[in-house]
């Protein structure tokens, strides 16, 4: 008679075994279906003027690469700005450097939220009265605790961005799914434990599925199907700066923006390398212009000016000389932000 009941019972344990690894198999591949039916009929397109003034580089870049914040958003995030006209980059000839600088604060417009701080905090809070020396983030620094005060400000600015994606529905941090496939898997773990005397074989089954839906559940991606639909519309731009040939690029600003965006992809060096570099030592920098390009001999020919890279490169060597021990030392003493 108890074998007889020990019999059912592990027959029961076995169907709510099958019923949990079918839901869990049911809702992966449901889930997986669904994204491929709706990125199925989602086609390669050009990327248009609206999707760059919604999406900044360094908020697209936080969408594709993940987590972080690093120096080549600060710089492509200011580049951007100039190159909407919203601040302008000009030269101070007392001082011989370049400085970012917003003319006219009332005229800013309504901006994305982590534009706006970004002016907020590095021309007004470090820079002064609207104007952002990038040796102001040396002075600024030396301070202790104005140089916690910087760190806690670029985490949320951090923060910022990733609850704009969030906002976007891009990324949902703990989607349904997750939670769901959350919950199977810990009550087949406790099952698993709680047979482990009676019987080892349901038991080991029930561990091992439980095991595997912990780790679906972990790997899977935040983003949502929404962000997934934009990512397949960014990579092909991020493929192109790799692959595309120059004789493709319509005009400048296309030029522009493509090695702006480069900047927070990581990918400036690649995109420097595509096209030909020439001396412009007769422009410069000037209120409401980003000379990085000069029209050379032959319609609609470009070429990247020695000035405009140099000035990036020195602009990101700086930041990164400032902001990376600083992280660094962050990261020893607690959570830190990643580079």
């Amino acid at each position: 008679m108890d074998v007889q009941e020990l019999t059912i019972t592990e027959f029961v344990f076995l169907i709510i075994f099958v019923v949990l690894s079918t839901v869990v198999i049911i809702i992966v591949v449901g889930d997986r279906l669904k994204r491929y039916k709706l990125l199925n009929h989602i086609s390669e397109q050009t990327l248009s003027e609206t999707d760059f003034a919604k999406f900044s580089p360094q908020l697209i870049s936080q969408l594709i690469y993940g987590k972080g914040v690093y120096t080549r958003h600060i710089t492509a995030g200011l580049l951007d700005l100039v190159r909407k006209r919203v601040i302008t980059l000009a030269k101070s000839e007392e001082a011989g450097s370049y400085y970012f600088y917003e003319k006219e604060p009332q005229k800013r417009g309504e901006l994305p939220q982590e534009e706006d701080y970004l002016i907020d905090w590095l021309l007004y809070d470090v820079g002064t009265r609207g104007r952002f020396f990038v040796d102001d983030l040396l002075n600024y620094t030396e301070n202790k605790k104005k140089r916690e005060q910087f760190l806690e400000r670029l985490y949320e600015w951090e923060e910022l961005m990733r609850h704009k994606l969030i906002e976007e529905k891009l990324i949902d941090t703990f989607p349904f799914l997750k939670r769901v496939l959350t919950v199977i898997a810990v009550f087949m773990l406790l099952i698993g434990s709680g047979l482990i005397v009676s019987s080892g074989l349901l038991s080991l089954l029930f561990f091992i599925s439980g095991a595997v839906t912990l780790i679906i559940m972990l790997t899977y991606s935040s983003m949502t199907h929404l962000g997934q639909a934009e990512y397949k519309k960014w990579v092909p731009f991020i493929q192109n700066i790799k692959r595309k040939p120059p004789s493709e690029y319509q005009d400048n600003e296309s030029l522009t923006v493509s090695y702006v965006y480069a900047i927070a992809f990581n990918l400036s060096d690649t995109y420097v390398k595509k096209f030909p570099v020439r001396e412009a030592s007769q422009l410069s920098l000037k209120n409401n212009q980003f000379p990085l390009y000069v029209a050379t001999s032959g319609p609609g020919a470009v070429a990247v000016t020695t000035e405009g890279v140099e000035l990036i490169n020195d602009m990101e060597t700086s930041f990164e000389q400032i902001i990376s021990p600083m992280t660094y030392d962050m990261a020893d003493g607690s959570d830190g932000i990643s580079e």
